[in-house]
């Protein structure tokens, strides 16, 4: 019988094995994983916007503390939604806190959120603020520190310093704010470190005229440093061990006779160095590569949003390609002798190609500036040499210059509000340059003593050549004026002692010419070409060019070797660029790439991918031509495995169940020995 009773227990306890099993199931607890969250509004007290103007208010308005370094007076735990400044604190000297305090507004403001001015031994600490002019912002203030806040969606710069020192940011977030996540402006001795600073628009960290600053195990992604002044003592920080998108920054000075290998770094910086290269890398932030006060330097074969120079000299810039920048393409200022080679500068916010006061002697050869919101090229720096290069298709000029002594042949501008403007410029020489299908093809003013000769002007919607009532004494011959919006001559002049032909024997090419004796030109100075020629034959392009069709590329995730080969074929090639999904990826001079135009699509994630080149001739004629590239993903091999090592988890039971299961066995047990005497007894 004690046999049959232990077997009914061993039943009993494998009938219920698997019940508590499912039950055990249901109620495990879910594997959690921590995360941060940003402090919530309902934890906020709302509150009004708060002015504290003396040392006295702190007291008089009820904040706890008193004034000293153990124990600020403290401003904690606000919701202060405002249009206005959420906190401003001035001309104060006593110790204070502001924690944990939320700074916003219903729409953008024009008040800075928190606001420190003239005041000493500030803390701002877990705060955020949003929707401000500027985040947090320091005026006038010492011996401050900026801990653990978070700035977004400001309309400039997340924090501002202006006229601080001794003051430390660390451990913030500065994110999306469309100037700069940090703004340090006439500051000195001021601390950065441990900060993260996210897609700021020009700039994540901006140094403007500050002086012996630290920078330091900053992170920043979609934006780099910015240093934005034009003495040398300005430029010298400490600046070490900051990341760009991943990258290191780097940060040289005083080096010489080296080569960069510009695909470790996320950014460059050169200070007082000489005969260094940096040769390759991506750089897709503003001023991704910045040169001061160096000499003998070169850059080539790069790919970023910006490269500047500043008071550099004899430096060489050749075969880089700058697009999508919220600033310059390339832009130098006092900065002699360079010379700038076979680049492209396509959708820049300001000028694709600025040469600023002092960058004299410059020459530009070969380069492209497409779709600037400002000019293509900006030439204010005296004696430059302009060759070769096309402006097409930006928003104000193709080319404008603004100094003397400025040499421009064989140029091309197209497709801009002005081809080429000459601005308070003087002795310049303009040859064998053509502006076509702009609104005015060429623009004087305030010039002098210019010639402009051989030039081809045509297809321009309002006027060929406008010659402005402050400019005199510049002379016009061997151009070629056809078909420009104003019919009549298709030159304007309004100017004073201009000359429209060499004065011996040869005047200009027109168009509406009839060719009986001189030819009048329209305008107030009463010009006159005296030995014109009648156009009969006006070059223009209006054939398109041709491009041949590849067939699609297919091939699998992390196989190499594949190319698009594009054969277009023009009599008067001009430039190309290639998109990766309506995205510029490589552009360049047509007339140097004749025959095949080759683009490497290895390296791509699995996904389909639409490439389209178009090419450009002299005429502004252009095609273009599509070819899909589709990545297969890798497939997973599957196979089969055995292995003599085999781990066994042990599950971990609940006591409570074991302790469950061990009473109701002893229940059956004892009900059992019961019924067991009963049946002996009745027996």
């Amino acid at each position: 019988m004690l046999s049959k009773n232990i077997a009914l227990i061993v039943s009993t306890f494998l009938f219920l094995t698997p019940i508590l099993q499912i039950s055990y199931t249901q109620i495990a607890e879910p594997n959690i994983v921590p995360q941060l969250h940003e402090p919530q509004m309902s934890f906020y007290i709302d509150h009004d916007p708060i002015l504290i103007t003396s040392n006295a208010d702190f007291a008089t308005q009820g904040w706890p503390g008193d004034g000293t370094w153990s124990k600020p007076y403290l401003i904690e735990g606000l919701q202060i939604t405002t249009n206005e400044s959420g906190i401003e604190i001035v001309d104060t000297t006593v110790y204070f806190e502001i924690k944990n305090c939320m700074i916003t507004s219903h729409s953008s403001s024009n008040y800075d959120g928190i606001i420190l001015s003239n005041v000493v031994d500030g803390r701002v600490r877990d705060c955020i603020v949003e929707f401000h002019r500027m985040g947090i912002s320091l005026v006038d203030s010492q011996y401050c520190v900026l801990d653990s806040n978070t700035v977004r969606g400001n309309v400039f710069s997340g924090f501002y310093l202006s006229g601080s020192s001794y003051c430390t940011l660390s451990n913030n977030n500065a994110i999306n704010n469309p100037s700069y996540g940090v703004h340090l402006h006439l500051t000195d001795n001021c601390i950065l470190i441990n900060n993260s600073i996210t897609d700021n628009l020009l700039a994540g960290i901006l140094l403007s005229m500050c002086f012996e600053c630290t920078c330091t195990n900053n992170n920043l992604n979609g934006n780099g440093i910015h240093i934005g002044s034009t003495g040398i003592s300005s430029w010298i920080h400490a600046i070490a061990n900051n990341t760009v998108n991943g990258k290191p920054l780097g940060y040289f000075v005083n080096c010489e006779d080296m080569v960069l290998d510009g695909t470790q770094y996320g950014q460059i910086i050169l200070l007082n160095c000489s005969y260094v290269g940096i040769d390759g890398g991506a750089f897709p932030i503003n001023a991704g590569l910045q040169i001061g006060f160096s000499s003998n330097c070169m850059v080539t074969n790069t790919e970023s949003h910006g490269i500047e120079l500043q008071s550099s000299q004899y430096c060489h810039i050749a075969n880089n390609f700058v697009r999508d920048s919220s600033h310059f393409g390339f832009f130098l200022q006092d900065s002699m002798h360079c010379i700038l080679m076979n680049n492209t500068a396509i959708n820049t916010w300001q000028s694709g190609f600025y040469i600023g006061a002092g960058a004299n002697n410059s020459t530009l050869r070969n380069n492209i500036a497409t779709n600037s919101w400002y000019d293509g090229f900006f030439i204010g720096g005296d004696n430059c040499v302009l060759e070769n290069n096309s402006g097409n298709e930006n928003r104000l000029a193709g080319f404008y210059v603004d100094m003397s002594n400025i040499i421009l042949t064989n140029n091309s501008a197209a497709r801009n509000a002005d081809g080429f403007k000459l601005a308070y410029t003087n002795n310049c020489t303009f040859m064998y340059n053509i502006a076509m299908d702009n609104f005015r093809g060429i623009s004087l003013i305030h010039s002098v003593n210019c010639s402009l000769i051989e030039n081809v002007v045509f297809d321009n919607s309002q006027r060929g050549i406008s010659s402005g009532s402050d400019t005199f004494s510049n002379v016009f011959y061997l151009n070629q004026i056809a078909y420009n919006g104003d019919r009549d001559s298709g030159a304007v002049d309004d100017g004073i002692s201009n000359r429209w032909d060499d004065g011996i024997d040869t005047g200009n090419y027109w168009t509406c010419y009839d060719g009986n004796g001189t030819f009048n030109v329209s305008g107030s100075a009463g010009s006159t070409d005296h030995f014109p020629f009648t156009l009969t034959y006006v070059w223009i392009d209006r054939v398109i060019p041709k491009v041949n069709n590849p067939s699609d590329v297919i091939y699998v995730e992390g196989d190499t070797g594949y190319t698009i080969v594009w054969t277009p074929i023009d009599d008067y090639p001009l430039h190309y660029s290639i998109a990766q999904d309506e995205h510029i990826v490589k552009a360049g001079d047509w007339t140097t790439n004749l025959g095949e135009i080759t683009i490497n699509v290895d390296g791509l994630s699995s996904g389909k991918y639409i490439f389209q080149i178009n090419v450009t001739d002299v005429g502004g004629n252009s095609v273009s031509d599509q070819v899909s590239v589709t990545v297969l993903q890798v497939a997973n091999a599957t196979t089969s495995t055995s292995t003599t090592d085999t781990t066994f988890q042990i599950p971990t039971i609940d006591p409570n169940l074991v302790i469950g299961v061990l009473i109701i066995a002893v229940i059956i047990l004892f009900t059992c020995v019961i019924r067991s005497k009963n049946s002996g007894s009745s027996k």
